[in-house]
């Protein structure tokens, strides 16, 4: 099942120049967990989502969908390992499609496989 999200404060900045940078802001601060980061992990590890950075590297309207493709960096948290430095924190790494419906502001998140 996937997680929806209300972005409808993004949506009236979709026609000016604002709209990379208001959509960045949007997505830096969601709460913890709205992005499924988990997705993106490469040793199994937990997320750190309080250490998000956001780019947004295009976005397109589609008839009623917005569609934007970002990237994020955030921090994989990776224990169990039951060393004196556990848990160890990795930087990583991964690109996301947001879907936005243009009428409410609904968004689901995929993640993409070829980043």
């Amino acid at each position: 099942m996937k997680k929806l999200i209300q972005l409808e404060n993004i949506l009236e900045h979709l026609n000016n120049p604002q709209f990379p940078h208001a959509i960045k802001q949007t997505l830096e601060n969601l709460p913890a967990g709205s992005l499924p980061l988990e997705k993106a992990t490469t040793q199994g590890g937990m997320i750190d989502d309080n250490k998000i950075s956001v780019g947004i590297l295009n976005y397109k309207k589609d008839g009623p969908i917005i569609q934007v493709k970002f990237s994020v960096f955030f921090t994989e948290i990776i224990g169990g390992c039951n060393c004196h430095d556990d848990p160890v924190e990795a930087n990583a790494y991964c690109e996301m499609l947001a879907h936005i419906k243009a009428d409410s502001g609904i968004t689901s998140f995929t993640l993409c496989e070829d980043a």
